[in-house]
């Protein structure tokens, strides 16, 4: 991603009497995320992530900077873009594979059972529900598949604060740490 440590704040550390090194200050990223969760009346625009689209392109999409991509994850409390982004098609297929072998064994293995609730239950209890009662199985693909789409619904920042927080954060003072 182009932009994730851009606008991310700068620590002067001290290493000597003589020497000094910028880096940047990893901690900064906390303090945000515990000011969002703290601050009320944030308000969020709902978006629906298309097979492909990274981060990057949302922001750019939504925000007209693809350097914003980092607020698109903040948004979302997403700190881990493989596990917690939802997967392109051709990924998500791949993925398929290496956790189960192939995609026929995850479209015939079952991994839940519904009563006619909804609720899951265990096989024995299934097996004893009546058939009309509109009880269902759910496979491992579709459950993979229920998740990865799961994951596509996120929330957004407005532009105007998603734009003013990475103003603030590169208006930030360099405070050397000694």
């Amino acid at each position: 991603m182009p932009g994730f440590f851009s606008n991310s704040q700068k620590t002067i550390f001290k290493v000597d009497d003589f020497d000094y090194v910028e880096a940047v200050d990893l901690t900064a990223g906390f303090k945000v995320r515990e000011f969002i969760r703290n601050a009320g009346g944030i308000s969020y625009v709902p978006y629906i992530v298309q097979d492909g689209e990274r981060p990057d392109n949302v922001a750019n999409k939504v925000y007209d900077d693809p350097t914003l991509d980092w607020t698109v994850l903040l948004a979302n409390n997403i700190q881990n873009i493989y596990d917690e982004w939802p997967k392109d098609s051709e990924t998500f297929k791949q993925y398929i594979i290496e956790k189960y072998g192939s995609l026929s064994i995850a479209m015939a293995t079952t991994k839940y059972y519904y009563d006619g609730e909804g609720n899951v239950v265990n096989f024995a209890d299934w097996s004893t529900i009546p058939a009309n009662s509109g009880k269902r199985t759910e496979t491992e693909y579709q459950y993979e598949t229920r998740l990865n789409i799961n994951k596509s619904k996120i929330r957004l920042f407005r532009p105007s604060i998603a734009k003013s927080m990475a103003s603030s954060l590169r208006n930030l003072d360099r405070k050397p740490i000694v």
